[in-house]
């Protein structure tokens, strides 16, 4: 009995040598767990902080994207604007150019009628000239005309005369 006693003896402090372990076990579990709930809350917390800041960076990327949605859109608007804008310059330009086109032509032919105008007034002055002369030669030739007929009739008399005086 005394074996057995020894074994039992034996065997509880086995045991209670055993629950100590266990229990120290546990207390290291209990820690454990302790810290690892810590960890858990820090872990979730940081997580918790992590979404947010995603949800954040979602919200400015999605702010970003209607920015740069809005700004593509002003550029496109601003490229069909300036496109009108060469055209109506290139239409410009093409009317300008007509324009001058037509001054110069209306120069030219405004030059070519001063010329026109210029020989005209040289030929009336040219004629002015002759028409003079022409009227000097005519009174000449009527004062001629004239004197010719006084000697005619002159002539005529003298003759008349001169019959009158043969004939006496």
């Amino acid at each position: 009995m005394q074996n057995r006693l020894a074994e039992r003896e034996t065997e509880i402090n086995e045991l209670e040598q055993q629950v100590d372990a266990l229990k120290a076990e546990l207390s290291t579990s209990r820690r454990e767990e302790k810290e690892l709930k810590i960890k858990e809350r820090g872990n979730m917390t940081q997580l918790a902080t992590f979404e947010s800041e995603i949800q954040k960076l979602q919200k400015s990327l999605e702010h970003h994207k209607a920015q740069y949605s809005n700004m593509q859109k002003q550029y496109q608007e601003q490229c069909t604007e300036t496109e009108r804008m060469r055209n109506a310059l290139r239409r410009r330009e093409q009317e300008i150019k007509e324009a001058d086109d037509r001054a110069s032509m209306h120069e030219a032919e405004a030059q070519k009628w001063a010329r026109e105008r210029e020989a005209l007034e040289k030929s009336i002055e040219t004629l002015e000239v002759e028409l003079s002369v022409t009227r000097h030669a005519s009174n000449e030739l009527d004062e001629q005309k004239q004197e010719n007929l006084l000697l005619k009739e002159t002539i005529d008399r003298l003759r008349f005369d001169l019959d009158a005086l043969r004939a006496v």
